[in-house]
């Protein structure tokens, strides 16, 4: 996935540290990092990701090709909203509710 969208321009950075999950997505929340794509075994075996928002809404179950064509088109428009804030998008609102 990071070669993948590397070859498009986009930026990119894998946490490969051996800190906790939460520990990791809390400092990228708090570096205010827009974008966060969790691979874990369940995404790995399903050949999907799940992408995490700074606002901490979390997508589950993206197709990686679609993400990354929908993170161009966000892109190249030049938006200020994120493309995945949009009420059609199906968001897993429990992140919010979380203690991370």
């Amino acid at each position: 996935i990071e070669t993948l969208l590397k070859t498009q321009g986009i930026r990119t950075y894998v946490d490969e540290r051996g800190e906790k999950l939460g520990y990791k997505i809390r400092e990228a929340q708090l570096q205010k990092i827009p974008y966060m794509l969790i691979l874990g075994d369940k995404e790995v075996q399903s050949s999907k990701i799940s992408v995490r928002l700074n606002k901490g809404n979390v997508l589950e179950g993206q197709d990686p090709q679609h993400f990354m064509q929908a993170i161009l088109r966000e892109i190249s428009e030049r938006k200020l909203e994120s493309v995945f804030s949009s009420p059609a998008i199906n968001i897993n609102q429990e992140a919010n509710n979380s203690s991370i």
